[in-house]
């Protein structure tokens, strides 16, 4: 009897034991998993991060690359708008319209100089230059060289060539006005010069003053 009780404590020990152990692991293995819950919590995190990165990375270099558009007129074969890389400088651009034409000044212009979005390259002929240098020579920015004389030409308008829209730019020139302009260059032939712009009715030399730094032929 008493040998039975013997192997009962026993048994009772044991159990206790291999339960007591079977607990514990348990209990570990939940906090261990706990912990894997939570790392993989931050490697999401770190993952969002670094899509979001990625993303803006993608977006600027697309931004990068996005071609531009130049307007190219003038004495060149093949005038219009081309849609070019960024980066591109000007010669590369005249490539693309055909060239420079025999009358075209073909040193006037930087044409190393990079082109931008919505630029407008006016190329000019030997004489146009010609004419015009006067007028650079009295130009402030010019002489004190704050602007190279190509982008100061190529914000001239030329009387002979502008379209309404352009001419609209002047001081002083509104819709009746470069009416009257192209009406006049239509009928009478081309402006021989700056101050031929004083035969259009409205224009005086007070309007002619305002414009005469602004305007070619």
């Amino acid at each position: 009897m008493k040998m039975v009780q013997k192997y009962r404590k026993a048994i009772a020990v044991l159990l206790f034991v291999t339960l007591s152990g079977f607990f514990h692991s348990c209990a570990t293995g939940e906090e261990e998993q706990d912990g894997l819950v939570v790392e993989s919590g931050e490697q999401t995190e770190s993952q969002h991060k670094t899509d979001d990165s990625q993303e803006e990375t993608e977006k600027q270099d697309s931004e990068e690359t996005k071609p531009i558009c130049v307007f190219v007129t003038g004495c060149v074969v093949s005038p219009g708008v081309y849609e070019v890389s960024p980066g591109t400088r000007i010669y590369e651009v005249l490539e693309l319209a055909g060239g420079f034409t025999a009358e075209a000044d073909t040193t006037f212009l930087n044409l190393a100089e990079y082109v931008r979005d919505g630029q407008k390259l006016v190329i000019y002929s030997l004489d146009q230059t010609a004419g015009m240098t006067s007028v650079l020579q009295d130009d402030a920015q010019f002489q004190t060289g704050t602007q190279s004389g190509a982008q100061s030409i190529s914000q001239m308008v030329n009387l002979n060539t502008a379209d309404k829209s352009e001419l609209m730019t002047l001081p002083g020139i509104g819709e009746a006005k470069a009416e009257a302009i192209i009406r006049y260059r239509t009928e009478q032939g081309k402006f021989s010069s700056i101050e031929d712009v004083m035969k259009i009715p409205g224009i005086k030399e007070a309007a002619f003053e305002k414009m005469k730094h602004l305007i070619t032929v």
